[in-house]
């Protein structure tokens, strides 16, 4: 069939008139729609991207000032000693040559001249740093503050690191040296493999001068670039804690990123994605939006200009008219079920999109403040290893941990001392367990629940005794507390054999147990001897 038009003939046809309008409103809706939709889902995937890096960024922040407060605490330590007597003595040296938890290169003491006087490393002793910059800085000022130095390369190491330090004061007040610590950023990097991050993801410590403390993307690690111009510090200044897209500073790809900037240390970290694997999938789904209008708009071109043509013939060609007119809803109905079918696939990504709201659902079950489970989650999980437990007949044990005094800490420091002391004793808790069906959980307040699958009353005591000791070695102080330092008490109950019970039987037990050693004086473990729960 050959298809001719007249313009002169569609001009003075009302009804060619009009399809031709419609067909042009139909094109402008379809391609309206599809880049809206183009756009709400590049926007969609960039936002659930900086959720995510966003709580990456959280747990990588909480990592740091765990790391950083217990150097401050060795640095202050070391300061108040060396103030007090004047001089290295043995327990400083003790404490220096024994500390093995904290990612240092060395621990020291450096006195006025800049010489250094005593060092965790054997190799530093007798070295002068008296034209380091972090030394002069607190020659010059005694700001009372930690100070963090630009990242250098060791004169002894032989590698990159930076200096966290505090100034030492003479009996009138003068300079009399400086407490330092050594920190390789390879510890902080190596943190990126504990990450679920892509190849091209970066994680990164900036300092609040703009130097790089260190970056890892993939196995590429940066150390000392200058990102001071960078959006970053824009972001930065305007809050604390964002997210932003833009081009890279350090290798010119666009990326998303997410940011905390720590508020009682000068650092901030960041999280970024490569835009481009982020949004892999939605450049999928793109072309095929594109493809699926392309084809629609063809489809209304080849129909309308059927349509007209129809319109435009003799009276006498009706009969192929209607024979045309069946033809065409044949073909509009097939070009409406692969219509109907691009709009079942959308309803599958969808689908997608819900899985990973759900992901985000099963964050929820973390402690907002401690980082570890909250009550909800507890409550699930002690459900099913209860039920673990009747079904396999094994013992579970449970131990309710409450700290001690904590009202009168409360009192005594603040609230804000008293949040940062149940973070550290909950991060205490959380090191102190070792298998990965053992759970530590915030039951509310200052309570805490652990529950320990397969563990008779032996090993809960065992357990139970070594949380306790390790939540007293941090020593934090605690002016109100009989042992000057922040204690807990401890309950446990096991269930062996039982023939019936709920998880409500071994709280109680449990909580019994508790009771007994705060009335026994606190700071102590005791067991529920009653085993038929």
């Amino acid at each position: 069939m050959n298809i001719k038009f007249n313009l002169n003939m569609i001009i003075r046809s009302k009804i060619a008139q009009f399809m031709v309008l419609f067909s042009i409103v139909l094109f402008v809706l379809i391609w309206m729609d599809t880049l809206s939709k183009i756009t709400l889902e590049k926007q969609t995937e960039i936002q659930s991207t900086m959720r995510i890096n966003a709580n990456l960024a959280k747990a990588f922040e909480e990592h740091v000032r765990s790391i950083l407060q217990e150097m401050d605490q060795v640095l202050i330590f070391i300061k108040d000693d060396y103030e007090k007597y004047g001089s290295v003595t043995p327990d400083m040296v003790h404490r220096i040559e024994n500390i093995k938890t904290l990612p240092t290169l060395h621990i020291s003491v450096i006195d006025e001249k800049g010489n250094f006087i005593a060092s965790s490393r054997s190799k530093y002793l007798g070295i002068n740093i008296a034209d380091r910059e972090y030394f002069n800085i607190h020659r010059m000022s005694d700001s009372k503050e930690l100070y963090f130095s630009k990242p250098f390369i060791g004169r002894v190491e032989g590698k990159w690191m930076f200096h966290v330090s505090r100034r030492i004061n003479k009996p009138d007040g003068s300079f009399g040296g400086i407490a330092v610590i050594g920190v390789e950023p390879l510890y902080f990097s190596n943190f990126y493999s504990k990450m679920s991050l892509g190849k091209n993801d970066a994680i990164s410590i900036v300092g609040r001068d703009g130097i790089i403390r260190v970056r890892q993307t993939g196995e590429k690690m940066d150390v000392g670039t200058d990102v001071s111009n960078s959006p970053l510090h824009q972001h930065v200044q305007k809050a604390t804690i964002g997210s932003y897209v833009n081009v890279s500073v350090i290798d010119n790809s666009r990326r998303i990123n997410s940011y905390i900037a720590m508020p009682d240390y000068p650092l901030i970290l960041t999280i970024s994605a490569l835009e481009a694997d982020a949004l892999s999938d939605y450049y999928h789904r793109q072309q095929r939006y594109y493809f699926t209008a392309s084809i629609v708009s063809l489809f209304i071109t080849l129909t309308f200009s059927l349509l007209i043509w129809m319109v435009l013939q003799k009276e006498n060609m009706a009969d192929e008219l209607r024979r045309k007119k069946e033809s065409l809803e044949i073909t509009v109905e097939e070009r409406t079920r692969q219509i109907q079918d691009a709009y079942d696939e959308q309803q599958a990504m969808n689908d997608e999109l819900q899985a990973m709201n759900d992901e985000l659902q099963r964050l929820s079950n973390v402690d907002g403040l401690t980082g570890i489970a909250n009550r909800r989650y507890l409550n699930d999980y002690l459900e099913r290893e209860c039920h673990a437990a009747l079904r396999l007949n094994k013992p579970l044990a449970l131990i309710m941990v409450d700290i001690d005094f904590f009202k009168a800490y409360n009192d005594t420091y603040g609230h804000q001392h008293g949040d940062e002391c149940l973070k550290i004793v909950a991060t205490t808790l959380a090191a102190g367990v070792n298998r990965s069906t053992d759970l530590v959980a915030r039951y509310g307040g200052e309570e805490f629940v652990v529950i320990l699958p397969n563990t008779d009353a032996d090993g809960a005591m065992l357990v139970a005794e070594k949380l306790r000791l390790r939540v007293e070695e941090q020593y934090l102080l605690h002016k109100k507390s009989p042992t000057n330092c922040v204690t807990i008490s401890l309950g446990a109950a096991i269930t062996i054999h039982p023939q019936e019970f709920t998880p409500l039987h071994l709280i109680n037990a449990a909580d019994q147990a508790l009771y007994q050693a705060k009335r026994e004086g606190r700071n102590c473990v005791r067991l529920y001897t009653q085993l038929n729960l």
